[in-house]
């Protein structure tokens, strides 16, 4: 943990060229306003925003209707004055998002501030697995970025468990400030990327408030990857009245490289040529994969791979001579998605629900995250993640799924208030391996632990 110290100091250096853009404008000059439709509303703050490389203010309070996504370019600072409300008119996917996500081109040196998203209960995701932007779900959806700060935002409105309020995908250095989000579906939903601070925040959702899903459920990750390096401070995560997920998730997986003959699950990753591909069963599937869901029948499930994965864009489906086909995930050599220095400062988890699940699937119909070929030196790990000073109404903190191929180190020290006689940790099943190091005074208290024999328990 290292490196956790001097995060502040990090995103400050990368954010300084952005306080340095002098060019400022106002959408008002372009024709937006509260008294404006979604059409013109959209257009004129997208005028305003095109190019980049300046500050873009809304300074009338109000409501500003919207009839599509707002995209921010390099080096953009998007500024809503107190009382600014960005309402959905029409169901679509993102309000917010940068230019670069629908080509898997890298945005730098984002802010956005002060926004108020209202999705006013619309949205409709129309991405087919053949965009380069499938599995992007977030209101404000950032796919591809480095040097991000999001402060004094608030997203709400979120109804259908498919949308999340804020989504993140191959980022890096981001630093989400004082925000605020209430959503059926995910709050925070994060896949891979490196460097994150979140502090001073707080989450309400009825699926997961803040997962880590490093590999995820192919319609909710555009790729795969490590997450690494990661800060929560001061962050509460509140009761939901639709709970139906957990309150935060720890998700890795592993796989290996393609093989004439091999058996693959839909959700199978594999690597060739350089490459990252998953598999799928066909585009009719998938055109919406949520109407998917307990309509596929088992003898579709699994399949022998006859033809090596060799597309090079995501828009295209390689067929397979073995009855499905391929989608390219990505332009690396991805062999696993772990998860390794996290840390939880202050954290207050006051929903009663399981807090910390952490798993990988092995045997989905729908997804599966490890493939069973996959060699022991690519196992996935969950690695010095720490709890410090949290707390939980839940009475049960730490849950370990079926998942006999990971390892895992956890540390919970300086416990808070948890319900009486709470399980820190229980492991179902068989893992690898684990090391849990704990307040030996919490384990005084009563509080307690159930882990198979291979996992360590010291008590600090």
């Amino acid at each position: 943990m290292k490196n956790i110290s001097i995060f502040p100091t990090i995103f400050a250096a990368a954010l300084i060229l952005l306080s340095g853009c002098s060019r400022k404008v106002d959408v008002a000059s372009f024709g937006a306003s509260p008294l404006a439709d979604a059409i013109k509303n959209t257009e004129a703050i997208s005028q305003a925003l095109k190019g980049g490389g300046k500050t873009v203010v809304i300074s009338v309070p109000g409501t500003y209707l919207l009839d599509g996504t707002l995209l921010l370019e390099d080096n953009t600072t998007f500024k809503c004055a107190q009382g600014v409300i960005l309402k959905k008119d029409r169901p679509y996917s993102f309000v917010l998002s940068n230019a670069g996500a629908s080509t898997r081109t890298t945005n730098r040196n984002i802010r956005i501030i002060g926004a108020t998203i209202d999705a006013d209960d619309k949205y409709s995701n129309s991405l087919t697995v053949m965009d380069p932007q499938f599995g992007c779900r977030g209101q404000i959806d950032l796919f591809h970025v480095k040097d991000v700060l999001i402060e004094d935002v608030t997203v709400t409105g979120i109804v259908s468990s498919a949308a999340t309020g804020i989504q993140i995908c191959a980022w890096e250095n981001v630093h989400i400030k004082n925000v605020k989000v209430h959503t059926n579906g995910d709050a925070l939903h994060i896949n891979h990327g490196h460097r994150l601070l979140v502090e001073d925040s707080e989450f309400c959702s009825g699926d997961d408030n803040i997962p880590l899903n490093a590999k995820d459920w192919m319609n909710s990750a555009p790729e795969v990857g490590d997450i690494t390096d990661a800060v929560f401070r001061n962050v509460s995560c509140m009761p939901h009245e639709n709970p139906h997920g957990n309150v935060a998730r720890h998700l890795v997986g592993s796989w290996t490289d393609w093989r004439k003959g091999m058996k693959v699950r839909m959700g199978d990753c594999v690597v060739n040529a350089g490459h990252t591909y998953i598999a799928v069963t066909d585009s009719k599937y998938l055109t919406d994969i949520d109407t998917l869901i307990g309509r596929l029948p088992e003898d579709r499930a699994v399949f022998t791979s006859l033809t090596a994965p060799d597309c090079d864009s995501q828009t295209v489906l390689m067929e397979d001579e073995g009855g499905f086909f391929w989608r390219y995930e990505q332009d690396d050599e991805c062999y696993h998605a772990n998860i390794e220095n996290i840390r939880y400062e202050n954290v207050r988890f006051t929903d009663d629900r399981q807090v910390i699940m952490a798993y990988y699937d092995t045997s989905g119909v729908y997804d599966r995250s490890f493939h069973p070929d996959t060699p022991k030196e690519n196992y996935p790990f969950i690695k010095n993640v720490v709890f410090n000073g949290v707390s939980s109404n839940s009475g049960l903190f730490v849950g370990i799924h079926s998942a006999p191929n990971m390892s895992f180190d956890y540390t919970i020290k300086n416990v808070g208030k948890f319900q009486d006689k709470s399980l820190m940790m229980r492991v179902l099943g068989t893992v690898a391996g684990g090391i849990l190091k704990i307040d030996g005074k919490a384990l005084e208290d009563g509080y307690r632990v159930e882990v198979p024999d291979n996992v360590t328990v010291i008590k600090e």
